[in-house]
């Protein structure tokens, strides 16, 4: 899904089409996303401050981007993009970010 624009272009028609189907999905709640491996979101987020990175999702929702991986839509519409600290806890913005650090962190096999 993440680097094939035909695929995410299939996956995106086929969810409006069901959700024009649902009374209750309203247009407001049909949003554009963002394809990105956990990866590739941490390698961005290690090369950005806030501003930058909602810049960066901003724009990987433009469909010049469709198909693009997330660090080369950062590299092409950040010029400053370099190693920085995360600008936020993780964990505040994906939840299930901390449950699962926490739970490999008490795991007695490692």
């Amino acid at each position: 899904m993440v680097m094939s624009g035909g695929l995410q272009h299939h996956v995106l028609r086929r969810s409006r089409a069901l959700a024009a189907a649902d009374p209750y999905i309203e247009p407001q709640d049909q949003r554009r996303i963002v394809f990105a491996a956990i990866q590739d979101l941490e390698l961005v987020l290690s090369k950005t401050d806030e501003d930058s990175f909602l810049n960066t999702l901003a724009a990987a929702n433009e469909e010049r981007f469709l198909g693009w991986m997330l660090p080369n839509i950062q590299t092409d519409v950040d010029d400053a993009a370099d190693q920085r600290p995360f600008p936020f806890e993780l964990g505040d913005i994906l939840p299930w970010w901390r449950e699962f650090n926490e739970g490999w962190a008490t795991r007695a096999d490692i």
